[in-house]
């Protein structure tokens, strides 16, 4: 860089995903109904940790569970928020929690057979979700949480399909559907019965994992898949379209996708400066540095519970640790050669639990 002068640009993740969403409703994209679509989340089967994140972007994490588990979201105790759960294949218990956060399990019961995939939905209409299994092809429902026997089965799909659970036709009632990572094609039923598949549609790529949520808030649900090759959720809002209407950037290639109406967070953590607009920031020559560098301050909302304590710490993935609390004054490096990018993240602490959110420094 030959000038003593250089532009930062200062972009946020959440406001460019923003950004797409506005330009889909721009050309026709089905707008959302109330604000208030499901979400996508991550357990790490490694640690045990769970990974929810908010529609502004910022993540919820917390323990729940031990490595190995297999995650579930349901509304266990027919509020209207799903929370987590886990179904442990070495002793074939399910340990359902009614928060989503650290603590034991509200719910615990044995259910089903070693070897059996866990599926969850409200089967029957009641705003209650409860357990079905799949069992290599065969479909087993239960319309109460326990250990019960299946009140029914039917068959659909093939060994090695990986099944999943949806309100497809958004008629209140949960129905089950396969995808086949191998050739990326999907298929689902609008009934609980064997049969025909009434839709199948090619999504994603092969190895893809697959998810639904109503990402849209009008009523039904779609599909998603997160690719581990690029750690990103392709979300789309019409099952019958092979192309993401959203992408989300989230995750780690090992970890398990997840998704929700996780409901709105008491705790969490909102960057509010920089505004994300691309407003140009100068970056001059700092003769003890050697390096061109820029001032930026820094601030976030807190919400946490009233009276209870917690430490926000800025962040720099160039840069290292920035600062602490709500507002900090933080000198970013901008290379002399090059303009570096920085992805400085703000991380609350609070009552065992973290919560992120992040901006884009260019």
């Amino acid at each position: 860089m030959s000038s003593a002068i250089a532009l930062l640009r200062l972009v946020s993740r959440r406001h460019l995903i923003f950004l797409m969403l506005l330009i889909g409703l721009v050309f026709g994209t089905a707008a959302a109904a109330n604000a208030a679509p499901d979400t996508v989340a991550h357990f790490d089967p490694a640690s045990g940790q769970w990974h929810i994140r908010s529609e502004t972007g910022s993540v919820q994490s917390f323990y729940y569970g031990i490595p190995g588990d297999t995650p579930l979201v349901g509304d266990w105790d027919c509020d209207g928020t799903d929370t987590v759960g886990m179904y442990r294949r070495s002793n074939g218990f399910v340990y359902l929690r009614n928060s989503n956060d650290f603590g034991v399990a509200d719910l615990e019961f044995f259910f089903g057979e070693d070897g059996d995939l866990p599926l969850v939905g409200d089967w029957n209409g009641d705003d209650c979700d409860t357990l079905g299994v799949y069992r290599n092809g065969e479909i087993f429902i239960a319309n109460t949480l326990g250990t019960v026997v299946g009140e029914f089965s039917f068959f659909f799909g093939v060994p090695g399909d990986t099944p999943f659970t949806a309100d497809f036709d958004g008629d209140g009632l949960t129905s089950v559907g396969v995808y086949r990572d191998t050739t990326g094609f999907m298929y689902f039923r609008n009934t609980l019965d064997t049969g025909a598949a009434d839709f199948e549609s090619f999504y994603g790529v092969p190895s893809d994992r697959i998810v639904a949520g109503d990402w849209d808030d009008d009523g039904d649900q779609t599909v998603g898949v997160f690719r581990p090759s690029e750690n990103t959720f392709y979300l789309t809002n019409d099952n019958a379209r092979p192309i993401a209407d959203v992408l989300v950037p989230f995750g780690q290639p090992s970890w398990l996708p997840a998704a929700g109406q996780f409901g709105t967070a008491q705790t969490g953590v909102l960057i509010t400066d920089p505004p994300a607009n691309n407003i140009p920031v100068l970056a001059t020559f700092d003769p003890i540095l050697q390096d061109f560098a820029a001032e930026v301050t820094f601030r976030a909302r807190v919400s946490v519970p009233p009276g209870q304590p917690y430490r926000l710490v800025w962040t720099s993935d160039v840069s290292g640790v920035l600062g602490a609390g709500e507002e900090i004054d933080a000198k970013l490096i901008a290379g002399q050669r090059d303009v570096r990018q920085h992805i400085v993240t703000a991380t609350l602490t609070t009552d065992g639990q973290t919560f992120t959110d992040q901006v884009e420094v260019i």
